[in-house]
């Protein structure tokens, strides 16, 4: 029950996300996660890994955001990044958001479902490995790929997808 009442979070996004976790070495991990206003867990810095969490009704005060988001903007993205075997249900908007220049992910073994827009998208991101997740039910579409005019220099690219379960009911 995070930043549920819009305004209270005050400026920003971080007022209305559960869990942040902003430096290298971070280990997010066992989490039960349960209505969010914003983001479930956000994440940045080297070598982070986000393991085996539950995650269920986010964005629920705000949209564009998910139950598991990361974010880089211009610049040097991080390295070593790991998103497994994760539930991730119910967000009103996104399921996993790969955002403005992410790369170097691995994202494996997750399972998403019942998502408002998209189970995953991955928004100007790159260099990112995405297998043996199962994505099931999202409204417009399972995976969402785009790039756009915020990254010109920095095109979506190298995205690796294998093994994974896309089922739209």
């Amino acid at each position: 029950n995070t930043g549920l009442i819009a305004g209270m979070g005050g400026n920003g996004d971080s007022g209305y996300t559960a869990l942040a976790a902003l430096g290298p070495y971070s280990l997010i991990q066992y989490n039960s996660i349960n209505k969010a206003g914003y983001n479930g867990i956000f994440f940045k810095g080297n070598s982070t890994q986000v393991l085996n969490n539950y995650v269920n009704n986010v964005c629920l005060t705000k949209n564009d955001g998910a139950a598991i988001y990361t974010w880089v903007g211009t610049g040097k993205g991080f390295t070593g990044q790991k998103v497994i075997e994760n539930i991730v249900l119910n967000s009103k908007d996104k399921g996993i958001y790969m955002d403005d220049g992410t790369e170097g992910v691995q994202l494996i073994g997750n399972t998403i479902a019942n998502c408002g827009f998209t189970g995953l998208f991955l928004h100007n991101a790159h260099n990112l490995e995405i297998k043996n997740n199962n994505i099931y039910n999202c409204s417009q579409m399972q995976v969402y790929c785009v790039h756009d005019n915020y990254a010109p220099d920095d095109p979506i690219r190298s995205i690796l997808i294998n093994n994974n379960n896309f089922i739209s009911k």
